[in-house]
């Protein structure tokens, strides 16, 4: 364990978490609502994860949800707080509404005075996670609404005010903002503190599964290094100890967080204290397999962080820039087309719906503002990147899927968004920035991404993506595949069960796609995607 890690226990009271087991909607299983309580119990316990999150984030959670899983757990002998532990994530107040992140702070709150009648010594829930993280001043405003709800529980619930004594951990979950989580970090801690509220620790949480979405599959993971780095840096500085949680899923594109190759991503990710557990790595994988997976990753995670030179950092910001450019160019041709497919992938969770009143999606990539960051490193390069980048800024586009939904789509149509522009991306940065910037991104900064790319490889057709997306989309991929498979010697794909199943639902996607969409998803082409997703480890 990394010193910085064990400073924040030791200031925490309690050991940092190192799996956190999640209610993303991501496995072939569907698991209700109603179900989710118990689920929290067979995770702390018989999968061995340390931590569970309740998630009110665009999702129709219950309002006494953190009740039922605290009781459940209490009555499971699980002692919450000392070496099992459960989080919530609330939901955003700009993103969705200030109401639906007070209920869910409130729901918080009651659930702890509720265990503290049952056990007074109990700690419960005491740190709760804010998403989409873009400004200190959403943190400081959440930091403002816990101190309000904390004196309406008092008052209206007669709940004890140590039952909303709450940390904020802050998930920061778009590229620019993880280039950037210095300033956010910092004017968190500074708001604080000029506030008279002083910040002892911070787990930080870094989403590695969104910013692939909207920015791209390499600069995600470059992104998420870069901002682990910078956790650990901004430590001396504030003199705060922090402890980063990445969050990622099972397939490359959200993480390669996934059972079989935990020695590879704890190594990629190289500092962060816990990862996530996401349904799709508990239900649809080998259970012991999962388990044992679990048990290793508590021993490896809080690994000594990774260290970046100088030009380690310049390379990244600006190769960041190029492969966001690349991926784009792809993305803003497709998502159109994608967006249809999407709402075919089945939903295995009560989520708000992408559309509607009480929906909402992600917002819209901003490629300047990495343009900016590629400007600030390098004079003459990274000024040409800024004027490239901010050339591809849209101000609309359709509504975006979620990252989960959106990477099922392309898997579906035979074409894994880890390829889209990181081949055309690979040749740039070796053309314009030079070997050693390339042998560093691929030896340094980003080690896995051969293994990451063989998978994506394996579930390739592109036969069927041309008949379904626009051809100049696809055409570029094509390309991309090409220069992936000379730059780190790819293999050909040898799982034709899987592109046999691609190709049989090629007739359907083209009629739906022409359709504009169906009201009513076949049940045939259902289990059909279904099983597509339990034969690459998850959904999307």
């Amino acid at each position: 364990m990394n010193e910085v890690v064990r400073e924040v226990e030791q200031v925490r009271g309690a050991r940092v978490a190192r799996t956190l087991a999640t209610q993303h909607p991501d496995a072939t299983k569907s698991v209700r609502v109603q179900e989710e309580p118990e689920e929290a119990v067979e995770c702390l316990t018989r999968f061995g994860i340390e931590e569970y999150m309740i998630d009110f984030e665009g999702k129709l959670t219950p309002y006494l949800q953190p009740v039922q899983v605290l009781m459940e757990l209490h009555d499971a002998g699980v002692e919450v707080g000392e070496d099992r532990f459960v989080i919530v994530r609330v939901p955003s107040a700009s993103k969705e509404n200030v109401l639906r992140q007070i209920q869910a702070l409130l729901g918080v709150m009651e659930a702890n005075s509720e265990l503290f009648k049952e056990n007074p010594d109990a700690r419960g829930i005491f740190e709760v996670v804010h998403p989409m993280t873009a400004s200190p001043e959403e943190l400081l405003d959440t930091a403002d609404r816990i101190s309000y709800a904390r004196r309406f529980a008092s008052r209206e619930l007669d709940a004890p005010l140590s039952a909303g004594h709450l940390r904020i951990i802050p998930l920061i979950e778009e590229v620019p903002e993880l280039l950037n989580i210095r300033q956010i970090l910092k004017g968190y801690v500074d708001g604080m503190r000029d506030i008279g509220m002083d910040v002892s620790y911070l787990r930080v949480f870094i989403g590695r599964s969104d910013p692939a979405l909207s920015y791209g599959h390499v600069p995600a993971v470059l992104a998420c290094k870069y901002a682990i780095f910078q956790v650990y840096e901004l430590v001396d500085e504030l003199g705060v100890p922090m402890a980063p949680i990445l969050g990622g899923g099972c397939l490359p594109f959200r993480g390669h967080v996934k059972p079989g190759v935990e020695d590879d991503f704890t190594q990629e990710y190289a500092g962060a204290a816990t990862y996530t557990i996401q349904s799709g790595f508990r239900y649809d994988h080998d259970e012991d397999l999962a388990i044992r997976s679990v048990h290793r990753i508590n021993e490896l995670a809080a690994n000594e962080p990774l260290e970046l030179s100088d030009d380690d950092v310049e390379y990244l910001i600006l190769s960041t820039g190029i492969f966001v450019k690349h991926y784009l160019s792809v993305f803003f041709r497709c998502i159109g087309t994608i967006n249809i497919v999407s709402d075919l992938i089945p939903n295995t969770r009560d989520r708000l719906a992408r559309k509607g009143p009480v929906g909402y999606a992600r917002d819209i990539p901003e490629p300047d503002k990495v343009g900016e960051l590629c400007k600030r490193v390098n004079d003459d390069v990274g000024r040409e990147l800024y004027r490239e980048l901010r050339r591809m800024r849209v101000e609309k586009l359709p509504e975006l899927p979620r990252a989960i939904k959106f990477t099922g789509a392309c898997y579906t149509v035979g074409m894994p968004p880890e390829l889209i522009g990181t081949g055309r991306g690979l040749a740039e940065v070796e053309e314009r920035l030079g070997e050693d910037a390339l042998d560093a991104l691929l030896s340094r900064l980003y080690p896995m991404l051969r293994r990451d790319l063989q998978f994506a490889v394996e579930h390739t057709f592109l036969e069927t993506a041309g008949a379904v997306l626009p051809t100049t989309g696809v055409s570029m991929v094509n390309a991309d595949l090409e220069y992936c498979v000379e730059y780190l010697d790819l293999e050909p794909p040898s799982d034709f069960e899987y592109q046999n199943l691609v190709h049989t639902l090629e007739p359907y996607l083209r009629y739906v796609v022409a359709e504009g969409g169906v009201e009513e998803v076949n049940p045939f082409v259902r289990n059909l995607l279904l099983e597509m997703g339990r034969m690459r480890g998850s959904l999307g």
